[in-house]
C-alpha cells in the first residue's frame, strides 16, 4: 500500500514524511521498527491471564500472556465492538464481558456465540523484555 505522495526527507527515517504532509491523515503516534514491528508494552507489565489494552498507532490491541505464551489480538469484539481486554482469559481463550463470546487467543476464531466472525490476531515478538507486535497499514495482521 503506497500513498500518493512518495516524497521523503533526505536522510530522514521512513514515515517521517507523514507528519510533514498536511494532506496525510496517517497516524504517527507509534513509530514502527524494522520489519513493521512496533513496541506494544514491557513484558513485565503482563500478568498471567490478565489482558492488557494498548494502542498501536490507531489500532486497539489486547495483549495477553497465557501459559507462558504472549498473544496479541484486536481489542474489539466482533459482535458488539466492546474491548476484549475487559474480559476474562481461560483455557487459551478470551471471553467478552458483554455477551460471553469467546475467541481463541492463537487464531482469533470465534469459539462461542453470539460472535461468529474471528477477531484479528497479530504476530508477537519478545525482544529485550519488550513485547512487539506487527500490523499492516489497515490494522490487520501480516502474513
Amino acid at each position: 500500500m503506497h500513498h500518493a505522495n512518495h516524497q521523503q526527507p533526505e536522510g530522514g527515517p521512513p514515515g517521517a514524511a507523514a507528519s510533514a504532509d498536511a494532506g496525510q491523515a496517517a497516524p504517527v503516534s507509534a513509530p514502527a521498527s524494522a520489519g513493521g514491528w512496533v513496541r506494544a508494552c514491557p513484558l513485565g507489565k503482563l500478568r498471567e491471564d490478565q489482558p492488557l489494552h494498548v494502542d498501536v498507532g490507531q489500532c486497539p490491541v489486547c495483549v495477553v500472556r497465557s501459559n507462558g505464551t504472549v498473544y496479541a489480538l484486536r481489542d474489539e469484539c466482533t459482535h458488539q465492538s466492546v474491548p476484549l481486554s475487559d474480559g476474562e482469559v481461560a483455557d487459551g481463550a478470551i471471553e467478552c464481558w458483554l455477551h460471553g463470546s469467546r475467541f481463541d487467543l492463537a487464531t482469533g476464531r470465534a469459539l462461542s456465540r453470539p460472535a461468529t466472525q474471528p477477531v484479528d490476531v497479530y504476530p508477537v515478538r519478545i525482544d529485550n523484555d519488550d513485547v512487539f507486535v506487527r500490523l499492516d497499514a489497515s490494522g490487520k495482521s501480516l502474513p
